[in-house]
């Protein structure tokens, strides 16, 4: 497009004159091509002298420019590089009329999609990004803020905070529950119908294993017993480390876990394949500490005629502190 530059004219400007501006071969052409031009770009193409309708510029203009008439049409960007800016004054609102919202769509993947600072979305809306297949990363920099709480079906809690060292619990759709602070060996006890309650470990119960295995505590205080044969094998035991037949009716058996004192209380027996009876007691010497120790105890076995003598079998057992 240029200005006339016919004869005459006014700093490329038509006057009437006189003399009259010269209306010139060039600019009357110019003006043809470029409504041409428009035309060609809407996809137009122009009509005859009887066939004009005198509506296609207008027409063209329509295709070209929707937001003139109200009818959405595509903007296509064919070719080139650059960035397309819409360039909207503050507090001015872009609507998107008629439930399409708006769609940008990224074929390339070299290329970025940036929502910047001032990007606001109202809690009747939603920003839909999809990455296209598992191979695309869709990265967020920078501060995002969120209202909160989010749903929990929309990947959130539903809680806007929680108790610090508290256990989760899930609510279906609601909030995500938290329990309450649990004191030293407390552990959650399952209700079928509510939310598990934290309760403390209490009575019989010595432990309970990571699979759930509860170990029941014994109230009675027997703390070591074996069976043995008069050689000191042993036959079973508990808390036993040995046994040591010293003489004719004699062992020495040794704790593995010493007792806390040597106030503790211990008695035996013993049989023998003909029935006979045993009495069986501590060695009978003068010193008391050195039959009954924290460590050990010295056993003795005495048949009816109180002679010393091995019985076949012999049971010790040992009740009190460790």
């Amino acid at each position: 497009m240029h200005r006339t530059e016919g004869a005459n004219n006014l700093a490329g400007m038509f006057t009437d004159g006189p003399p009259g501006t010269t209306v010139e071969e060039d600019w009357l052409n110019a003006i043809q091509e470029e409504i041409i031009a428009v035309l060609t770009a809407a996809g137009i193409n122009p009509l005859t002298a009887i066939t004009d309708t005198r509506v296609q510029l207008a027409t063209a203009i329509a295709a070209l420019i929707p937001d003139l008439i109200g009818t959405a049409q595509q903007i296509t960007v064919t070719s080139g590089a650059g960035t397309i800016t819409l360039s909207i004054p503050s507090g001015a609102v872009i609507t998107f009329a008629g439930g399409g919202g708006i769609n940008i769509l990224d074929t390339d993947t070299s290329h970025t999609l940036s929502i910047v600072l001032g990007s606001n979305l109202t809690s009747n809306r939603t920003l839909n990004i999809v990455t296209g297949d598992a191979t695309r990363t869709l990265t967020i920099s920078g501060d995002v803020t969120l209202t909160v709480p989010i749903a929990v079906n929309m990947g959130g809690t539903g809680a806007t905070a929680l108790t610090d060292h508290g256990i989760l619990l899930g609510s279906g759709t609601s909030g995500i529950t938290p329990t309450a602070v649990m004191t030293d060996g407390q552990i959650l006890v399952g209700d079928t119908a509510a939310d598990p309650q934290p309760r403390t470990l209490s009575g019989d119960i010595a432990s309970v294993s990571d699979t759930g295995a509860v170990a029941i505590a014994s109230n009675i205080k027997i703390k070591g017993w074996a069976n043995f044969d008069n050689a000191g094998t042993l036959n079973d035991s508990y808390n036993v480390a040995s046994i040591t037949d010293t003489a004719a009716g004699r062992w020495s058996v040794v704790w593995d876990t010493d007792f806390a004192n040597d106030d503790y209380v211990w008695t035996a027996s013993a049989f023998i394949n003909a029935d006979n009876a045993y009495i069986c007691g501590d060695y009978n010497e003068a010193t008391p500490a050195a039959y009954q120790t924290t460590a050990l105890v010295k056993l003795i076995c005495n048949n009816t005629s109180g002679a010393t003598a091995d019985p076949t079998q012999i049971e010790i057992i040992a009740i009190g502190d460790q």
